[in-house]
Order: C-alpha cells, then structure tokens, then sequence
C-alpha cells in the first residue's frame, strides 16, 4: 500500500517552499532518494502484469510501442477487434507485445491513473496541490534502445523512477508556455532538434528518485539498465484560455455582447464609442464577484474524475443518516398480530422489532445510532437491517 500521503512525502527531502521558489515553472529539479525502496510498494512488478493483464480495456492508443525512436504501427501488434461499447478498434495481442519488448521497444501504457489505486492516490494528491489535472503514463523501456526523440511537453512532468536506471538528456532550450494545440503539437522532429539548444545536464535515475521538468522543456530519455520503468505524471493547469472560455459564455448573457457592432458609413467615432462600451461591460463582468465565484468554482473542480468506490462500506447505511417514517404508517393489532398499516395494506412486524418500530413511529425522525440507543435486546446489525428492509417496503424515506 502506498505511503505517501502529501506532496511534501513526495518531494522530500526537498522542502515545498524551496520546490515553488525555486524550481517551480523555472528549471528542472532532480530529487535523488537516499532509500531506494523510497517507492518500493507504490507499483511494482505484481502491479504492472495485473495491469497488462486487463487486455478488454486496451487498444492501440492507450497500449503503445515505440522502437528506435519510432511508433510501431498498430497492425504490427494489434489484430482488429470490438471494445466493451461495441466499437472497432485495434486491440494489442500479448504475445505481439512481448515479441516487440524483446526486440528492445519501449511499452507506454496511458491514461493508468484509473487502474491502479495507488497511482491514483499520488495524482490525486499532485491535482490537489496544484489545483491542475493530472494524468498518468508508464514507460517500460530495454536497455541501449531509445524510445522517444528530443521532445517538449505541454504540460508539466513529474518522473517517478520505479525500476532500473534511466539517463535523461535536459536541453537548454524551452518553449514559452505550449499548450495542446495544433500550433504546438504539429512540431516535427526536426523543429525539436533546431530548437532544443545544446544538453544542460546528463540525469541519471535510479529507484526512488523524481524527476521534474517544467513544460516547454526540452528532453529525452535512454533506458541504461536491463530493465527501466517510471511513471510519468502529467499536471495540466488551468490557463487563460479556460478563463476567456468562461467569461466569453457569460458575457453572452449580456444583451449588449449580441448588439450588432457599428457600420462602416457611422464613422469611426461610433466605432470608438462602441468598443468604450465593450471595454465596460467586459470590465464590469471580470470584476463582478459572480464571476470571481465562476473562476473559483472552475479551479476548485479542476481535475480529473476518478472512482473511490470502499465496497463493501459504500453500501452499508450511515448510522448518522436521517430517516423518517412517510405519513399515515400506523401499528395497528389484527387477530393478535401487530402489524404496519398504511393504505389499508397490512405488513407483519416480527416481534422483537414491534418496540423499537413503534417508539420510531413517535419520535417521527431518527438515526441508526437513535435507534440503538432507544432500542433493548437489539444489536447494531439488526437494526441496520431493520431499516434497510423499511426503505425497500418504501415505508421510511432518507431526510
């Protein structure tokens, strides 16, 4: 079970302030570990096999190969198929998979951070420090055979060696601010190469260590031991675009935004006056405090939807929940069996619950917890099921 629980766990011994003042959107930062096993259980082997071993949920863009620094094209390793939803797709063949990792190609397993619990506890844990989405890749490599090319990414990477050793190159070059656009991801290799500068720092990763690499960075990648794996998280933040995004939907519920703008033959002083009007308006919606709330809610769901699913707890009835009996529920004595009435349909009370059930009826709204307090003779349990057989018979509603 993974152990870290903050981002500071996560970075030490670097410390958080240091990290932001420093390093943060400025400049690579290699986190050496003085524990090898610093990451030990947060995925392993075991892991990656279960994982792998999921095949219904793969195809040839979550499940890459890439060989000498080129994609393998899916038909090499994928037979056609249909997915869950009945879709056509490529499907990877295991053995296909295995042919390719022998031969020294690297397997990138994306979008993982859903499938392995605690992958998903240190995105989670990287979203809610910086109020970003975050996502997660796994990088299997062989050694002396590069996968990927000198490359830059739109988003910021944070490294976390798992297996063997691993050399990454740090160009000096670094793109302002890319994002996922097709101004930035139509770059081909030889842009790259034009631009990435010359290399800064030869990193060596070992087991435990992190690398962080600001977006825009310049980098690549080389397997130097018999067998390396990382995981490569990705953090994606809000940016100004998702801000004109929101404020463009709101200002169009202002009837001056769908005014008609000023024709040609009114001259250019109403021109002037229009786009004066604009700037106002504009201003007075930026500067509103329902707008300001907008950002804030944007920023504080920033992130990705993943499952937190505690079977069987999820299902188990909160002692703290509020139920109450719906109107017109009475108990009532036919033929010397008490029973519930309501609407004239009679239902039989086993009789170490006629107490508990009529004091419930008094009191109009209680608690499991109420209930066992006013209860004698009953366990817990019983009345846990007391009340979900009551809900199922619609007889109690939640409040």
């Amino acid at each position: 079970m993974n152990s870290k629980k903050s981002f500071q766990d996560l970075i030490n011994p670097i410390a958080e302030n240091e990290f932001f003042n420093n390093y943060y959107d400025k400049k690579f930062l290699h986190i050496k570990s003085e524990n090898p096993d610093k990451f030990k259980e947060l995925f392993t082997w075991d892991s990656f096999s279960k994982m792998l071993n999921m095949t219904s949920i793969w195809s040839s863009s979550s499940l890459q190969l890439v060989l000498d620094k080129n994609k393998v094209p899916p038909e090499d390793y994928c037979y056609p198929d249909v997915d869950r939803e009945k879709n056509e797709i490529f499907q990877p063949q295991p053995n296909k998979i295995i042919e390719y990792l022998n031969k020294g190609a690297t397997l990138i397993a994306n979008e993982v951070d859903t499938l392995d619990q605690n992958i998903s506890l240190i995105s989670s844990i990287l979203e809610e420090k910086f109020s970003s989405k975050t996502q997660c890749n796994i990088y299997f490599s062989k050694q002396g055979r590069q996968g990927f090319d000198v490359h830059f990414d739109v988003h910021e990477v944070f490294a976390i060696n798992i297996i063997g050793e691993k050399v990454w190159n740090i160009y000096e070059g670094r793109l302002d601010n890319p994002i996922n656009s097709e101004a930035y991801i139509s770059l081909d290799k030889d842009y790259a190469k034009n631009n990435s500068g010359k290399i800064i720092e030869e990193v060596l990763m070992r087991p435990g260590d992190i690398l962080y690499i600001p977006r825009g960075q310049f980098h690549e990648a080389l397997a130097s031991s018999d067998r390396s794996m990382h995981l490569s998280f990705s953090v994606t933040h809000l940016i100004g675009h998702d801000i004109l995004s929101l404020l463009f939907n709101k200002a169009m519920e202002d009837s001056f935004f769908r005014s008609n703008f000023p024709m040609s033959f009114q001259g250019n002083s109403e021109i002037q006056k229009w786009l004066t009007s604009f700037d106002e308006n504009l201003s007075s919606i930026i500067n509103s405090s329902r707008f300001v709330d907008l950002v804030k809610n944007q920023l504080k769901n920033y992130k990705l939807t993943r499952g937190n699913y505690n079977f069987p707890n999820d299902i188990t009835l909160d002692i703290k929940q509020k139920f109450s009996f719906i109107d017109n529920v009475e108990i009532k004595n036919v033929e010397g069996q008490s029973v519930l009435v309501l609407n004239k349909k009679a239902i039989k009370i086993p009789s170490n619950f006629i107490n508990i059930v009529s004091k419930l009826i008094s009191i109009k709204t209680f608690t499991i917890e109420e209930a066992y307090q006013q209860s004698s003779g009953l366990d817990q349990n019983s009345l846990i099921k007391l009340v979900e057989d009551l809900s199922n018979m619609n007889l109690i509603i939640k409040k």
